[in-house]
């Protein structure tokens, strides 16, 4: 049994948005998705201390939403890129 005075505080949680058809949040939301899919965000591979990019054939990834907006490149390592033992 415990014996001690307690001042626990009350839970807050962060407001609940709606992002109803229409509403401010729903608009910034589609905003920033818009502006997130405009670009392509190129993503280096370090080996060691070097910057290694092979965008001869760039990998590609797209958005979780659709398969047809392309929003990041990527370098796949391969054998001949890692350094000798």
């Amino acid at each position: 049994m415990l014996k001690g005075f307690f001042n626990v505080p009350e839970p807050s949680n962060e407001p609940v948005r709606n992002y109803a058809p229409g509403s401010k949040e729903r608009g910034s939301l589609q905003a920033a998705l818009k502006a997130a899919s405009d670009q392509v965000v190129d993503i280096p591979m370090y080996i060691g201390s070097e910057e290694v990019k092979t965008w001869k054939k760039p990998h590609l990834s797209t958005l979780p939403i659709t398969d047809s907006i392309y929003w990041v490149n990527f370098t796949r390592v391969t054998k001949s890129m890692l350094p000798k033992p």
